[in-house]
């Protein structure tokens, strides 16, 4: 098993392995200025896709907004 963490200061965010999440989509963001410079686009970008935000977890409804996420912020 890999440290989830191990390279989270190369990366805007990682996705955990589903058995660390009860099988819930999600990332957790990790680079927190690249964040607090775009939280108010990403605020707009979840309401719109119904993604539910927890502090630096993000949480997704559907592999497809997952995928849309990767797509759009990584």
């Amino acid at each position: 098993m890999t440290d989830i963490m191990h390279d989270w200061r190369s990366k805007r965010f990682i996705i955990p392995e589903h058995y660390l999440t009860d099988g819930a989509k999600c990332v957790i963001l990790t680079d927190v200025s690249y964040w607090a410079k775009n939280v108010d686009d990403l605020v707009v970008w979840c309401e719109s896709r119904n993604c539910k935000t927890m502090g630096m977890v993000v949480e997704f409804g559907d592999e497809a907004t997952l995928l849309e996420f990767i797509l759009r912020w990584a």
